[in-house]
């Protein structure tokens, strides 16, 4: 039989004699104590550490049987509660049997080196969670376009007015040739301004030609929103 099982045997045949009680409690009480003394017992064969600590708590309180601090201190010791270990066991060897002692110094020992290294091991440093860095802002998307109409109606006009002027001025400058030869002076005159008008519609629609291949072929859109005087936006749109 274990030394814990002894224990237990023991308290058990001291909770329901009558001399074992330091006062003279009612039967009663005895059977109250002997009931947590037995419930503490199958919950420390369970595993359920801290609830047998209050039923052998429980019992000590009203028995004051000192023999239940070696079941205190087994269940504190099974929860690592070092100090509370110690100091339940203790109270037990002040009644301790005489062929207990030695084992029970070996273990109180046992207990101080136990508590010392706790004391002495570094606290766990703090988990550092490193927050990740900052993400650099999405590129931004470049503003909506749509085709320049202005660049094809220039391209368009200047190359309508250049062939047309071409056109007006060669035909003039054949018709102010007829007149030298007919020696028509009135008819010469008029081919020559016709023809210098000719030649200006030209000059007109190449000049208009070259600014439209100059503008881009796209312009941006711009959208502002401005509140409305009722619930809602108004989007306007520049071209």
């Amino acid at each position: 039989m274990s030394p814990g099982t002894r224990a237990l045997t023991l308290l058990c045949g001291l909770l329901l004699s009558a001399p074992a009680w330091a006062a003279d409690p009612s039967d009663a009480d005895r059977a109250r104590a002997a009931e947590l003394f037995q419930n503490g017992a199958l919950l420390y064969e369970e595993g359920n550490y801290a609830g047998a600590i209050l039923a052998f708590q429980a019992a000590f309180d009203i028995s004051r049987e000192q023999a239940l601090q070696y079941n205190l201190a087994n269940c504190y010791e099974r929860l690592g509660r070092l100090r509370e270990a110690r100091d339940a066991l203790n109270l037990y060897r002040a009644v301790a049997p005489a062929e207990e002692r030695e084992r029970l110094e070996r273990r109180m020992a046992n207990l101080e080196d136990r508590i010392r290294a706790e004391a002495q091991a570094p606290a766990p440093a703090p988990v550092q969670t490193t927050s990740p860095p900052p993400s650099s802002p999405p590129p931004s998307s470049p503003p909506p376009s749509r085709a320049n109409p202005a660049k094809w109606v220039l391209i368009s006009v200047g190359a309508g007015l250049g062939v047309a002027g071409s056109a007006v001025a060669l035909v003039e400058a054949s018709e102010a040739k007829g007149a030298i030869d007919d020696n028509d002076r009135e008819a010469y005159d008029q081919a020559r301004l016709i023809h210098g008008v000719g030649l200006g519609v030209a000059g007109l629609g190449v000049g208009l030609g070259v600014v439209g291949l100059i503008l881009p072929s796209e312009r941006p859109v711009s959208v502002s929103l401005a509140p409305l005087a009722g619930p809602g936006l108004s989007f306007t749109t520049h071209w």
